[in-house]
């Protein structure tokens, strides 16, 4: 094919540099953008070939009817909801992710964010700061092998934090209407219906696709279902929880505490609740992050760019009914 268009709408990384190194034998005009609105979406890919984007654009019917030349449109991470998958598949746009670039990375991250809670490392180093030293003061916290971890979705990652889960001993339940039952037995855990989930485990750990579905999975009525001792913990995407009602449930005691990588909005407003709330905590959807991750991620995307521009069919293809 003569030289192709390539728009990079992201800004997540400060260059191109890794993405080029991949597409050098094609010879490509770069587009580049940091802006997300629909305008700078159409300035940057009127007459793409492909366009490599993050999380933020929103690549509405709209916005994909104006994208003529476009081929493929590959998203730069796991979660994909800012794209509309059903106009994109009837104009005939290929739509890759790359679910896999951080996995090991986001299931340590709930891991941790699980530990930090069950010892409660916040409120023992804020004792030592003020001049105390009392370990009971920190009552109760019960042993790891004693409570139940609640994982709500089973793809890469949350299988990936069942198998690091399991090294403290913690009994596995699982809930995601897509997984077989015998694939979730095969990590030690138990397939439960999601009430059920929510009115035991001590911990709940959203690992679930961010759709129209599950938005606001996590509400006041699940909440209503859960102990007053357990705690929730999401690195998934922010709008599965229904921010107000869990802001509501930790207020009144209805839920011992939250750890949040991910938010309805990021970055969050300085006067956010949730940022400033005793019981919760947040940190700056950093779970996908390491020096390994980075450059990864940028090359597998970039990756999939090349392989739609030459004919090859992707390796992540999301709607594969383009290449029927």
């Amino acid at each position: 094919m003569t030289e192709p268009t390539i728009a990079v709408i992201q800004s997540r990384f400060a260059s191109t540099d890794v993405e080029a190194e991949v597409w050098v034998e094609l010879r490509p005009r770069i587009v580049t953008t940091a802006a997300w609105s629909s305008e700078a979406i159409l300035d940057a890919a009127a007459e793409a070939d492909a366009v490599l984007a993050g999380a933020r654009p929103q690549f509405t019917a709209a916005v994909l009817r104006r994208l003529p030349r476009c081929k493929g449109l590959v998203f730069n991470g796991v979660g994909y909801n800012n794209i509309d998958m059903a106009a994109a598949t009837a104009q005939g746009i290929a739509v890759c992710n790359v679910p896999d670039y951080c996995v090991e990375e986001v299931a340590t991250h709930t891991i941790l964010m699980l530990l930090v809670l069950a010892r409660k490392l916040p409120a023992a180093l804020e004792q030592v700061r003020t001049g105390q030293w009392n370990a009971r003061a920190l009552a109760p916290i019960p042993p790891l092998d004693e409570q139940i971890l609640g994982i709500i979705g089973f793809g890469r990652i949350g299988q990936a934090v069942a198998v690091k889960a399991q090294a403290f001993g913690l009994t596995l339940w699982v809930h995601d209407p897509y997984a077989e039952f015998a694939h979730i037995r095969q990590y030690g855990a138990l397939p439960v219906s999601l009430e059920d989930l929510a009115s035991h485990a001590d911990f709940i750990s959203l690992h679930s696709p961010l759709t129209a579905e599950t938005r606001h999975l996590v509400n006041a009525a699940l909440l209503r279902r859960m102990k007053p001792s357990a705690a929730i913990i999401n690195t998934s995407r922010g709008s599965l929880i229904d921010e107000a009602a869990l802001l509501e449930a930790l207020n009144r005691g209805a839920l011992r505490a939250a750890a949040l990588d991910v938010l309805d909005t990021e970055p969050p407003a300085p006067d956010h609740p949730l940022l400033h709330h005793p019981q919760v905590l947040v940190t700056p959807h950093a779970g996908w992050y390491s020096d390994a991750a980075e450059p990864r991620v940028r090359r597998l995307s970039a990756e999939e760019v090349r392989r739609i521009l030459t004919g090859q069919r992707p390796r992540c293809l999301l709607n594969p009914e383009v290449l029927a």
